[in-house]
This record gives structure tokens, sequence and C-alpha cells, in this order.
């Protein structure tokens, strides 16, 4: 009607005044609806995420919100290669670790190695993981390191020198289920917490690091060499049976057994066509949800990973052969480790002064019998 009634009172020779104000009139009409219209299909839209998102249960919903409001925005590179073949898949949380979220238990700083003067290993922690034994004598309380002991130490210190992820992932759950008050470290939050100046810290990074080379822990972790599928099956129970149950960090290599790295899973998504997404904590990564992707059909897992912030990422693959997927429980960390240097140093003193010098007179080479001699007296 609008339109009938403006066109009957247009004169192509002149234009009054009342004409331009219908023109502009409509003007104002036309954008009035189309801004209404917008602004509907929006909130239909936002409507429909909603419904959506209240179709989770309230247990699985921080996990919904760390995938579609944080990480998929900040994992965009790292799904760009790994999630090529998968467009846009429907995606559902079927198990997790409840209440874990990224920007809470997980560090706020990334990964570190020796371009960070931070103190690793202490003779305080090689006895705290192994008992007196390790210890030749105390002054002062403090445990003076056989040595054997202080050469492992050296060694393990050194070996943390391309990065600490693997006590950076076991310790996120260990703060997590409260065996470790994250108050003692001076903050509210894991992620709340600073490195820089707190020895406390990067001593006990140092020394759940140290636990993947030891036993029980590392043989706990080699037992569970399973297939991708395999892995998503053992997480799906581990998170549907709370906290009474294992938790696990995951140790991944490349198909050629190098550049190693550990992340912390919390959460497992079901995709289209027998996909899952394990989403995890990549401590590479501060504050981001990342996914390992496995395809159940080809018994396959492709990750963007490298061992330490400042080392280029590539992408990570495997399958059911190659066996680089692995779980590693924390309940094994929690059990006393076995000392691989000690039953060296458990014989007497005095028994080892006494096969020194029987070496020595069955003409041993001096420099054997300095080396013998070294590994008898304190440091």
């Amino acid at each position: 009607m609008f339109g009938r009634h403006f066109r009957s009172t247009l004169k192509i020779k002149y234009i009054g005044k009342h004409q331009l104000l219908s023109f502009l009139l409509l003007g104002i009409a036309i954008c009035s609806f189309s801004v209404a219209w917008v602004s509907r299909a929006n909130s239909l839209m936002i409507f429909a995420d909603s419904n959506i998102r209240a179709n989770y249960s309230l247990t699985h919903h921080y996990a919904l919100t760390a995938t579609h409001e944080t990480g998929e925005q900040d994992n965009s590179n790292n799904e760009s290669v790994v999630l090529s073949r998968y467009s846009e898949p429907s995606r559902s949380v079927i198990a997790a670790l409840e209440g874990y979220d990224v920007t809470v238990h997980g560090f706020g700083f990334e990964n570190y190695g020796e371009e960070k003067d931070y103190v690793h290993l202490t003779s305080a922690e090689v006895e705290r993981m192994f008992g007196e034994q390790v210890c030749v004598s105390k002054i002062n309380g403090e445990c003076i390191l056989t040595p054997l002991g202080e050469k492992w130490m050296q060694q393990k210190n050194q070996s943390m020198g391309k990065g600490h992820c693997d006590g950076m992932a076991a310790l996120s759950l260990l703060f997590y289920v409260n065996h470790i008050n994250v108050k003692d470290f001076g903050g509210i939050s894991v992620n709340s917490l600073r490195i820089e100046g707190n020895e406390k810290l990067q001593r006990e990074i140092a020394y759940w690091w140290t636990t993947q080379a030891t036993e029980p822990t590392q043989s706990a972790r080699d037992k569970n060499a399973l297939t991708p599928q395999e892995v998503v099956q053992e997480l799906v129970k581990a998170f549907k049976a709370g906290f009474n149950s294992e938790l696990y960090t995951i140790a991944l290599w490349n198909s050629n057994g190098k550049g190693g790295h550990a992340v912390t899973p919390f959460a497992v998504e079901e995709w289209d066509n027998n996909v899952y997404a394990i989403l995890v904590y990549d401590n590479n990564y501060p504050n981001i949800t990342r996914k390992i992707i496995v395809d159940s059909n080809a018994n396959t897992w492709k990750y963007n990973a490298s061992i330490n912030p400042n080392a280029p990422e590539y992408l990570y693959e495997g399958d059911a052969n190659t066996k680089t997927l692995l779980l590693t429980p924390t309940s094994s960390r929690l059990r006393i480790q076995q000392c691989p240097f000690c039953e060296e140093d458990s014989a007497p003193l005095v028994d080892k002064v006494e096969a020194a010098t029987s070496d020595l007179r069955q003409g041993t080479s001096i420099a054997k019998t300095v080396d013998i001699a070294s590994q008898i007296v304190s440091p």
C-alpha cells in the first residue's frame, strides 16, 4: 500500500517537499525492517545454541565451555591440520574429569627448559623419592648424597633441559585431586601460581618429572602401550568412574619414537563416524584446550605438538602398531620409587675400601682404582 501511494504521487519533473519526505520515510522503513530481521535471525541462533548447551549435564558443562568458547577459537592452528578431513562434525562430551578447567587447574605459565635458570632436583627431592638410603651422611638435616646418587641427580637435571612437560602434566592432576595443596606454593589456584622466584614449585615440578623415569612408574606407563582406540576407551572408563578411579597423563612420541611430550587429558568428545577428540591441557599452551584426534575406524591418532614452546610444532601421528600414545597412571607415581643406584651403594664402606685395595694389589689399572676410590668418599 505504501509503495503504490508513493509511486502515484511521484512527479517526474518536480519533486515537492512531501514527496521527498516520503522517500526518506520509505528508506527508514526498509532499514528498520532489515535490522529487525537480522536481529530475529540472531536470536533464533542464540536460542538454538542455548538449547544445545542445556542438553549437556552440569558435570560436563565446563568441558562444553572450554570447547565452544575457548578451545575452538584458540585451537584453530592446532585443528587446521588434524581436522582437515572432518568438516563441521557434530560433537558431544561423553566423559570428563568433573570440574577440570585448563584456566584453573592448568599452569598459567608455559613449559620451560634450560633457557630458564630455575632450580631442579636437590638432594632433598632425591631423599624424598628413595629414602635415607641415598644419603651418605646428613649435615644440619641436609642429605649428603652418595657419589652415585649425586651423579644420578645431575644426569636427571641435565635431561630436564629440553622441558618439564611430564612434571607439569602430573602435578596439575595432583593439585586437582588435592593430593597436594596449591596454597603451599603461594596461590589460590594452579593457574595463579608463579614460577619465577618460586623455588619450591620449581623443585616440585622437577620431582614429578623424574618419576617418569623411575620404577614402578616407567613400567606402569609402558604396560599401557594401547592402541589409539583402547586409549579412548580407557580414558572414558576412568573419567566416568570419577575420583575413585585412576588418573592418567598422556605421553606421546612421533612415529619415529622421538620428540617426547606429555599432556593432561580431561575429557573425551565423540564426533561423527567413530571419531573422537581427547581434550587435553598442554603445558606448552597455557589456558588453551587442545585436542588429540583419534579415528577409531582406522585406529590412528593425530596431534600438533612440540617438546617445548621454543621447539617447532609439527604433526605427531600414530596407529595401532606404533604404540606411541601411552597412558601414565598417577597412582604409580605415588608409590615408593625404586632407587636405581642404591644397590651399588649398599655395601658397607669398609668392604668398598677392601675391594679397592684388593684390585690394586691384583694389578688393576690406576685409573680404575681412582674411579673406585672416588665412589667411596663423600663429595
